[in-house]
């Protein structure tokens, strides 16, 4: 069961490493909202981190199993705010979606991913890890791509 969907959440938290590499104020912002809350750290107090939760959701809408262009002219840009500022406002928005079936990282209805709840703390948990502890960059002459593979996307070249 824990193998299940390690592929989707791998690509999802690599994507997310990708962006933040990409967005260094981003990365700042999330990693300041982490500092605020360092060290102490539980499913609970999850809320009390909007931002982190927003970058994710972001994450996980730039890089969807659905139509893009869902999301306007501004769906190719990396912003986290258009989420919302707190964690009711975000749940809200990722809740009320613009098009019935835009923001579906994890499916929907009667054929959504049992395991969602758990990828979606595996991935708050250890990006929260992993953005206290490190600063994230990319080489100069790297560059992201995906592609699709059967249902899933993946990466085209390996990260290390």
């Amino acid at each position: 069961m824990f193998f299940a969907g390690h592929k989707n959440a791998k690509f999802a938290f690599i994507a997310t490493l990708w962006e933040l590499s990409q967005n260094p104020q981003i990365q700042d912002k999330l990693y300041q909202e982490i500092a605020a809350h360092s060290p102490s750290l539980s499913k609970d107090n999850l809320k009390d981190l909007p931002y982190l939760i927003a970058v994710l959701s972001e994450t996980l809408r730039l890089y969807p199993p659905v139509n893009q262009n869902t999301w306007g002219p501004t769906a190719h840009e990396y912003q986290p705010e258009r989420w919302g500022d707190n964690f009711h406002a975000i749940q809200r928005a990722i809740s009320q979606q613009p098009v019935r079936g835009s923001y579906i990282p994890f499916n929907a209805w009667t054929r959504s991913c049992i395991g969602s709840e758990f990828a979606l703390l595996q991935l708050r948990v250890t990006l929260y890890e992993v953005v206290h502890y490190f600063e994230i960059t990319s080489a100069p002459d790297y560059h992201y791509l995906i592609k699709e593979a059967s249902s899933n996307l993946q990466t085209c070249c390996d990260i290390y």
